[in-house]
């Protein structure tokens, strides 16, 4: 059983930006979809979870822009997941050219939630176990621990509709990128070299988040939090 999995695209003019820059939710977009696919591959893909009540959850996403593809560019995503942890599963991705040279590295981490109890269960034994893991990892430190900022007052309210939502019925990961990019507003001149989502909470239809805003720097870090205050989601942007 293959532990990498390997689809051709071709990049579209919607996956970028006024500026024509690769939009997150484009890399996103593409990484789910090849995650999605190799886990169907794998027997553990959404209809397959979905018969015993079990859905995947993406807990965080992160990736680096080696060299910027270009709009209509044919590309292959390459993907794999690592050996699970208790709870946690690592898959990583590379977006290379079709002569295998890298353009974007990225990394995720999920858990399996049942959907019944809205809480997590133990995905250790979730791949099939004649699976041979590839163990290779595009980065070898952990994605930065992201955590609350006091708001500097920049804010924007954003309230998600029907099609922001995923077949899990709550707003799908891509769909933050969209709502994080709106919030910041850049510039011709600032370009993403590395973006990262930490997803804390699941966001439902109609709920409203306002995202907050810290510029630091080359960095721009952003929280949405609930009408409760609570916290749904970190981001951070490094700009080149």
């Amino acid at each position: 059983m293959k532990s990498t999995f390997t689809k051709e695209y071709p990049l579209r003019a919607g996956d970028f930006d006024c500026y024509h820059h690769l939009q997150p939710a484009g890399v996103m977009d593409l990484f789910q979809d090849a995650a999605g696919r190799h886990a169907m591959e794998l027997g553990i893909g959404f209809p397959q979870l979905a018969e015993k009540n079990q859905m995947w959850i993406l807990s965080g996403v992160q990736y680096q822009i080696v060299q910027h593809p270009h709009m209509y560019q044919n590309i292959r995503v390459v993907t794999w997941p690592l050996p699970a942890h208790s709870v946690t599963c690592r898959r990583d991705f590379r977006m290379e050219t079709l002569d295998g040279e890298l353009l974007i590295k990225g990394t995720s981490d999920w858990a399996i939630m049942d959907g019944e109890k809205r809480k997590l269960i133990r995905a250790r034994e979730i791949y099939p176990t004649e699976l041979v893991y590839c163990e290779d990892v595009v980065f070898e430190e952990k994605m930065l621990r992201l955590k609350d900022f006091e708001s500097t007052g920049e804010e924007v309210l954003v309230t998600p509709g029907y099609s922001d939502l995923d077949m899990n019925g709550h707003v799908n990961n891509t769909k933050y990128a969209n709502f994080i990019l709106n919030a910041i507003h850049l510039q011709p001149h600032q370009v993403i070299e590395l973006f990262q989502i930490h997803y804390r909470k699941e966001l439902l239809v109609n709920q409203a988040v306002r995202i907050c805003v810290l510029r630091e720097g080359n960095q721009i870090y952003t929280m949405g939090k609930n009408q409760a205050d609570e916290t749904m989601f970190y981001g951070r942007i490094l700009l080149k």
